[in-house]
């Protein structure tokens, strides 16, 4: 699992532009079990199988369906939905496309939309249990030979993906591979070129004192980093990747989403890694504050090459008022295969219960009721 991929590609794609898929919907998961649980004052992770996987909250539940009504009402002709592997995001995906009367093999788990490395909970800063590595994205279909495995060793997996939706596409591969790598383990001696390379680093840079510090924090909070998709140069050998992965962890994910953008607009079917694939013209992904954050930030850079022109998208890119839970917003292609934001906000719909500001993760404010244009979309405080 330490290894690193050459380029991060699960199967190859399309060099020409993605023509049949004229919009694409972004949307962060509803609102989840961990965080409604501690607002009320209660203990929620210390007894939790899977700490940094929770699942929706009550509430979440009606945040996504109310989502999914909408997208219905708008007229979103959404026929395949992408979404991170982590346990809300199926959710809010599954009740999203059970409300757009979507059917079997409709959701495709795609890890490019994973949660940045750094957000997963278990912070030891906080005391809190550490990420549950067995494993830490669980498989859309466990094998029964793993079951049989997990059974022997005694040890709880968690399940599959699939207990949390019937519509998940099992034979769908994500367009990016993600590599997650347990720093705990690397400290411990697996790897042990990078283990003499920190040490080395650590006496030329002045002893073991506060530089020691610095190079625990480095290695993130919860002992999760995320290894690049792509490689800034493909010479650096496994223990330099890992190095430069903890030194540059938004960078990771931003290149990471980058790459998912890319080959999602240039893939010549939607999605084309799938036995059951066919184009399609309207697509959602659900993800999380960071990915949502990286795939939307992305999108508008994609023009009549199916190449990105700048470092940030421009104007167009940029969509006002926070991702909050349960918020999305939609991009369109025009005539010139440019892709631009339909509104000017995160949208986001309120359901009884729900208190103003968007629930967990803060900010967003309640969408205007009938404002549907990009200049006419307003947000109260």
């Amino acid at each position: 699992m330490s290894e690193v991929a050459d380029d991060g590609a699960s199967s190859s794609t399309s060099a020409c532009s993605n023509h049949s898929l004229r919009t694409i919907v972004c949307m962060r998961h509803a609102e989840r079990m961990d965080r409604a649980t501690e607002a009320q004052g209660k203990d929620w992770i210390t007894t939790a199988p899977r700490p940094h996987d929770p699942t929706l909250s009550p509430l979440g539940v009606k945040q996504a369906r109310a989502v999914g009504r909408e997208f219905k009402e708008l007229g979103l002709n959404i026929s395949r939905i992408y979404c991170s592997p982590l346990i809300r995001c199926v959710m809010t995906a599954d009740l999203v496309a059970g409300e757009l009367g979507l059917g079997a093999n409709s959701i495709c788990v795609e890890e490019g939309l994973v949660e940045e490395a750094k957000s997963f909970r278990g912070y030891r800063s906080k005391n809190e249990p550490p990420p549950n590595w067995h494993p830490l994205l669980l498989p859309v279909v466990k094998a029964a030979v793993e079951e049989q495995k997990e059974e022997e060793e005694g040890r709880a997996g968690g399940g599959s993906l699939s207990d949390y939706s019937p519509r998940l596409d099992a034979s769908y591969v994500s367009m990016v591979d993600v590599q997650h790598v347990c720093v705990d383990t690397w400290t411990q001696g697996e790897n042990k070129e990078a283990e003499a390379e920190a040490e080395e680093e650590e006496e030329e840079e002045g002893g073991r004192g506060g530089e020691k510090k610095k190079k625990e924090e480095k290695k993130g909070d919860n002992g999760v980093v995320e290894l690049w998709c792509q490689l800034p140069s493909p010479e650096l050998s496994s223990a330099q990747a890992l190095a430069l992965a903890q030194e540059a962890k938004d960078e990771v994910t931003l290149a990471r989403c980058k790459l998912l953008v890319s080959r999602l607009l240039t893939s010549s079917t939607t999605p084309s890694t799938s036995s059951s694939s066919s184009s399609s013209s309207c697509v959602l992904l659900v993800g999380h504050g960071a990915s949502i954050g990286g795939v939307s930030k992305y999108i508008p850079e994609y023009g009549t090459e199916g190449d990105s022109s700048n470092n940030g998208g421009g104007e167009k890119a940029k969509i006002e008022g926070e991702r909050s839970v349960a918020s999305w917003c939609v991009f369109d292609r025009d005539h010139s295969a440019s892709w631009s934001s339909r509104f000017s906000h995160w949208r986001h719909s309120f359901v009884e219960g729900e208190e103003e500001g968007g629930g967990e993760g803060g900010g967003g404010g309640a969408r205007i009721q009938g404002s549907e244009g990009k200049g006419d979309v307003g947000f109260a405080e």
